[in-house]
């Protein structure tokens, strides 16, 4: 090793060496002089308890530069409002690409594909469908969970509600049901 560098366990040996048993070997850290940046090959002997030489490798060790602290601003400043995004305008949906999507959500969910789904029924339900809105309730609903037997993935019942909610206003008696099922959960 070159001079200045040390080890976290073990001895120095002679003037540029370090003793180390084999048992530490796995916990063994190197590290370089003050301040030192770059590259350093170091040979590693296994040695006998005789000192008989039983192998011998060359090691490169590399020290990086520290990367400099950032800190955020206290303060973050709104952007100016000619910078600000557009808000998101979802298109109408037609009523073909509207069933389209929401058999690929029910497709989604027969196959566990929960996440899938509603990204595809939320699309819909903005739209201001109401079967994708009670299909979506539906996603987060703890007694269809129960029912179908989704395993690994957590109700959300106040989306439930949200979503049947939304249903039963775009005109589904069905959404209304299962807003008076979920009653006996407490928000």
């Amino acid at each position: 090793m070159a001079n200045g560098n040390s080890l976290s366990v073990g001895e120095p040996f002679g003037s540029n060496g370090w003793r180390i048993s084999a048992h530490e070997l796995g916990s063994a850290m190197a590290y370089a002089p003050k301040d030192f940046v770059g590259v350093m090959e170091a040979s590693i002997d296994l040695r006998m308890p005789n000192n008989t030489l039983v192998d011998s490798q060359f090691v490169r060790l590399e020290w990086v530069p520290k990367r400099p602290e950032v800190h955020a601003p206290a303060v973050v400043q709104p952007p100016p409002e000619e910078s600000r995004p557009a808000p998101v305008v979802f298109r109408p949906i037609d009523a073909a690409e509207a069933d389209l999507l929401i058999q690929r959500a029910e497709d989604y969910l027969k196959t566990g594909d929960i996440v899938s789904a509603r990204l595809a029924l939320r699309r819909v339900a903005r739209a201001g469908n109401a079967k994708a809105a009670l299909t979506l309730g539906a996603s987060f609903d703890p007694i269809v969970f129960e029912e179908i037997g989704v395993l690994g993935f957590a109700a959300d019942v106040m989306q439930a509600r949200t979503w049947y909610q939304q249903a039963m206003e775009l005109g589904s008696s069905e959404a209304k049901r299962r807003l008076e099922r979920l009653s006996k959960f407490v928000p």
